[in-house]
């Protein structure tokens, strides 16, 4: 999904609501959280913003894991920031 059509997403389903997501990655969105009592948050695929860091960025699996752990996922922004996925293993 591109940028364009998240934010449309997003604005069209949840007007009210403010989502924070980490920008260049808008292709590892895979939807919305909602839970009682909290605001719905955006979910984006770790896995996804880690293959997206190694092509466009040149790092190794190395490299582009201690970043996202570091930069994005360590990065506490507010309360809307995006919840990040860990894929299971089979």
């Amino acid at each position: 999904m591109n940028k364009e059509k998240m934010v449309e997403f997003l604005t069209a389903q949840f007007p009210e609501d403010v989502f924070l997501f980490p920008n260049g990655h808008e292709n590892a969105f895979v939807g919305v959280t909602e839970r009682c009592g909290a605001l719905p948050c955006a979910v984006f695929s770790s896995s996804v913003i880690i293959d997206n860091l190694k092509r466009e960025n040149g790092m190794t699996e190395y490299e582009a894991v201690e970043f996202f752990d570091y930069n994005i996922k360590g990065a506490f922004v507010g309360e809307d920031i995006a919840f990040l996925t860990v894929p299971s293993e089979d």
